[in-house]
């Protein structure tokens, strides 16, 4: 009876010390225009996992973000790569879904943009606009220095200086991840989806070593598993 209770005790304190337990999660935009099924998907894993999130709302490029994450100023990031460079400083989670790289333009220029491989866009010299810190596959990353040099790159800020560079014609292409796409409705701004596949590979949630045990990471991945395996049993 007494192992019981220390069973049941021991069950109840975990229960309330996972509820109890707050994640920042750094973002790109608004949390309230974070409504997009990807958004969600992150929602359903922390809720499972019995943790809270707390959306910090961080303009600007991706080093910023993962500078933050290295110092430990927010926890987790969403939709990573698991990369070298960022190993000392981030534990990662197992996969919870594919990303997929695209490219997008205006619609009525898109007729225009037949990409059949990435060295179309320099022989054509198409200008492109890149987040320089993101990561879109390896073969991306071999032809950007290429772009760069060639001048064929602009940065911007925020999706919506993107968008705009687009709009405006500053820009021919706009390289960015399913998950954008759809969370900031690129259909009905006027741009559409090219139909070349940059990249696609599994993302992870990479957290910060500086506030985030691998206990915990792996406590989450007991919920990414759960989820996956309730929407394909």
């Amino acid at each position: 009876m007494r192992l019981l209770v220390l069973l049941l005790w021991s069950v109840v304190a975990f229960v309330a010390e996972a509820s109890d337990r707050v994640f920042r999660i750094g973002v790109e935009m608004p949390p309230q225009e974070l409504s997009a099924p990807a958004w969600q998907q992150i929602r359903n894993i922390f809720q499972q996992a019995n943790y809270r999130l707390e959306w910090v709302y961080l303009p600007g490029n991706p080093s910023r973000l993962l500078r933050m994450l290295e110092l430990g100023s927010i926890d987790v990031l969403p939709e990573g790569s698991i990369r070298p460079e960022r190993e000392p400083y981030t534990l990662f989670s197992k996969p919870y879904r594919m990303e997929t790289t695209v490219f997008l333009a205006r619609k009525e220029k898109a007729s225009q943009l037949q990409i059949h491989r990435l060295q179309d866009i320099l022989d054509n010299r198409w200008r492109v606009i890149d987040a320089d810190d993101g990561w879109f596959g390896a073969e991306w990353q071999a032809l950007r220095p290429q772009l760069v040099k060639a001048e064929l790159t602009l940065p911007a800020r925020d999706p919506e200086t993107a968008i705009r560079l687009i709009m405006l014609d500053r820009a021919d292409l706009l390289i960015t991840t399913d998950a954008w796409t759809a969370m900031m409705d690129m259909e009905q701004r006027g741009l559409t989806t090219l139909p070349y596949i940059v990249n696609e590979e599994p993302v992870h949630l990479m957290f910060s070593k500086m506030t985030v045990d691998q206990e915990e990471v792996d406590h989450i991945n007991k919920a990414i598993q759960a989820l996956s395996d309730s929407q394909h049993p």
